[in-house]
């Protein structure tokens, strides 16, 4: 049976059921038994947001043998940088970006905690859609397949889709999906999730003239195609993982084409194939953007450490968690130079971002400023209708 990305999120191992498990193994076998961390022993971890990596059971087994729970609160990025209690109720932080990350700093530094150090991961962002609506979009050029990649093309999604409000139906020719829906990209709400304020930055990028925006204008009619992307969606998931886990049980009916990060996309094919939809198909959209999921950490002011300082120490250094973090489909620092030939050896073809493959374009990112006005402008879009 399909277990769903939400589902997963809520299973739990006690880690004293573990560690009895070890130790009667270890006792049936002769085996020499290895000393874990004692229940009372160990340290709970608070994280304000959340990555499935940290649910998985290896990585779950590999903190608590140095002693650690990570306990998530999923949040989306955005959201977490107004928890008023945020440096006293959590010990770390999961940004979906660099951007996210430092409007996160702000508000510590607000609160009272200083940042204390990071780790990231690189991840583009991938359109996950049906083989069906793939075929759909090919002979308009809105996706092009450039030597085994599926490019989504937002230039002519804005021009030729959004601002003209195109619906399926429209379609010439259209058998297979024609309804009287807008042809949309579903997104996260850019107000409380990163992954909807990377599409935010990229859509604002490409009416730019294909530059990062250095301000956010209420005369610039650029705006309101922007908005538009996110108007015409309705209700958007406040966090990645719910907008995957929803494209992975609804389906097309209700999510024909959803953006999240690459990363995620990846875990659920290395590490959940069944959840897998037997047609879905990742489009990787040009010009994408390169977001680098960064854990924050912080510690009170004038205090030596904080308390999730080992967190930062073991995902950077420990090779199980490393490992782990590969596996997963990650483009970790250590491992980037091998990632897409580690990724082909599983049958699995992604791009090289070092080299770019022909018609992929990386967008530049806007600064943390200006993201957080073009946020707000599209949150006030939105609500005035």
């Amino acid at each position: 049976m399909s277990v769903g990305v939400d589902a997963r999120r809520t299973r739990l191992a006690t880690v004293a059921f573990a560690v009895a498990a070890v130790v009667v193994a270890a006792m049936l076998t002769g085996a020499t038994v290895v000393r874990r961390p004692t229940s009372s022993s160990m340290m709970m971890i608070q994280m304000a947001g959340s990555d499935d990596f940290f649910d998985e059971q290896a990585v779950r087994q590999e903190f608590a043998r140095n002693g650690i729970i990570v306990q998530q609160h999923p949040l989306g990025s955005q959201l977490i940088a107004k928890v008023p209690d945020l440096a006293t109720a959590y010990d770390i932080a999961n940004a979906g970006s660099y951007e996210a990350a430092k409007n996160i700093e702000h508000a510590l530094d607000a609160q009272g905690a200083d940042v204390e150090n990071s780790t990231q991961i690189s991840t583009p962002m991938v359109i996950l859609t049906d083989r069906s609506i793939v075929d759909l979009l090919l002979p308009s050029g809105l996706v092009t397949d450039e030597g085994g990649f599926l490019v989504f093309h937002v230039e002519r999604y804005l021009a030729e889709v959004v601002s003209r409000g195109m619906r399926w139906k429209d379609i010439p020719h259209n058998l297979s999906y024609s309804n009287d829906n807008q042809i949309l990209v579903s997104t996260t709400d850019p107000g409380e999730s990163n992954s909807g304020g990377m599409f935010a930055a990229i859509a604002s990028f490409v009416t730019n003239n294909n530059a990062p925006i250095k301000d956010v204008r209420p005369d610039d009619s650029s705006l309101d195609v922007v908005i538009n992307c996110f108007k015409a969606q309705g209700s958007m998931a406040d966090h990645t993982p719910k907008l995957l886990s929803r494209f992975l049980t609804v389906g097309t009916s209700r999510y024909p084409m959803a953006m999240v990060y690459e990363r995620d996309y990846l875990a659920t094919l290395l590490l959940h194939p069944e959840e897998v939809p037997p047609h879905m198909v990742a489009m990787y959209p040009t010009p994408t953007v390169i977001s680098d999921e960064t854990l924050v950490q912080w510690k009170p002011r004038n205090a030596r450490s904080g308390r999730a300082a080992k967190v930062i120490e073991l995902l950077n250094h420990d090779p199980i968690l490393l490992k782990l973090e590969e596996q997963s489909g990650a483009r970790t620092v250590s491992d980037r130079n091998q990632f897409v030939a580690d990724m082909a050896a599983k049958g699995i073809k992604v791009p090289d971002l070092a080299a770019l493959p022909t018609g992929l374009q990386v967008a530049s990112l806007p600064s943390d400023a200006v993201l957080q006005k073009l946020i707000a402008a599209i949150e006030k879009g939105i609500a005035n209708g």
